[in-house]
């Protein structure tokens, strides 16, 4: 059974510090929002969870979120770095910076000048309209990013999960993501978890989609529209995906048809002319194969498409390599961390799924 875990004010724990990883990756459940829970600890960001729930302000303030965030020239914002404190300016650009509960301040990052900053306070209003008009709970709030906090989230357990096959369960989240430094539109994520193996899993079905990006600009009555309009999509979107999920757990798969498959999913692109860029190809195609074959939490459903398109799954949200850069052991590892969480936030996880769905669909 997952133990769950409040973290009040006093315990919301900033992994920046350095002396309480260990303490606080060991209390937090495991298989839960497990990009997020990365992202705070590689990025010296905040993470506060209770999958019990709680009030959205509850978990604001437990996650140490800003109250406000404001503009100013950027030449007058304090950028804190890990060399320490400076001052940028760019032309035609402004500065963003959090002020939080106890008056801290802290520079978040540079946009442009009709850029249009949406509040914490605004998030929470779209937070309790997903929690009034769904039955669910929110679980999880915190910040991440470089700087840490430029990005914050919001993550919400529907009530009612499915199984597929009687037998192989999913919870299903719907999240708030978003950005105070101009690199993402306010995003509501619908992610259904596969308790097996943690994937979150993503299908396109017509208009049907995982995701929804809300402009920043307009009123906050106009956005919790739009949220309230993802959210009768992520309902819509479970009812399909229950119905094709059967499907491809229907449709047998043998070796030769997995490896095939797998060939036509991911070919090595024309551009790739070395050997070494041949072998890194033929690496991942045999990654995805040997999870579909023998892979342990494909278990379920092995021999079918099912498990083939769990396997695409587990490949790209948990084994997919993501470039690390130079450095140290210790930074490579944290960039690679970094980088692949926030694939499988931004959609570039997404599309390989979306694309071996469609694939393993149109022959079932």
């Amino acid at each position: 059974m997952i133990q769950t875990q409040l973290f009040t004010p006093a315990e919301a724990t900033h992994y920046g510090d350095g002396t309480s990883v260990t303490q606080v990756a060991g209390r937090v459940g495991p298989g839960r929002f497990p990009a997020f829970h990365a992202l705070a600890r590689a990025t010296g960001g905040w993470y506060a969870e209770n999958t019990e729930g709680m009030s959205v302000e509850r978990a604001m303030q437990a996650a140490n979120l800003p109250a406000r965030v404001d503009f100013q020239p950027f030449d007058q914002v304090p950028l804190i770095t890990e060399a320490g404190v400076e001052s940028l300016s760019y032309p035609g650009s402004q500065g963003t910076y959090a002020i939080y509960p106890d008056g801290t301040r802290r520079g978040l990052g540079t946009v442009r000048k009709r850029y249009t900053i949406v509040q914490p306070e605004e998030l929470a209003a779209l937070g309790e309209a997903i929690t009034y008009q769904s039955d669910g709970a929110i679980v999880a709030a915190g910040s991440y990013g470089d700087p840490v906090g430029s990005r914050m989230f919001l993550a919400f357990k529907l009530p009612e999960g499915f199984t597929v096959g009687g037998e192989d369960l999913h919870d299903r989240y719907f999240t708030l993501i978003n950005s105070f430094d101009g690199s993402t539109s306010l995003r509501a994520l619908f992610a259904p978890l596969r308790l097996t193996c943690t994937n979150q899993v993503e299908a396109t079905f017509g208009k049907l989609a995982n995701r929804v990006d809300i402009r920043h600009t307009g009123k906050i009555t106009d956005k919790i529209d739009r949220v309230l309009e993802a959210l009768r999509i992520a309902y819509d979107w479970t009812a399909a995906w229950k119905v094709e999920s059967e499907k491809l757990l229907a449709t047998p798969m043998n070796a030769t048809e997995v490896t095939a498959f797998v060939d036509k999913l991911m070919p090595t692109p024309a551009t790739t002319i070395t050997a070494k860029g041949e072998k890194l190809w033929t690496e991942r195609r045999s990654a995805i194969i040997d999870l579909a074959l023998r892979g342990e939490n494909n278990d379920f459903g092995r021999g079918s498409a099912y498990a083939v398109n769990n396997a695409v799954s587990e490949f790209a949200d948990h084994h997919a390599q993501v470039r690390a850069g130079q450095g140290t052991n210790a930074d490579r590892q944290r960039r690679t961390t970094i980088r692949r969480a926030v694939r499988l936030l931004d959609a570039d996880a997404a599309a390989l799924k979306v694309r071996a769905t469609n694939l393993l669909l149109a022959s079932a």
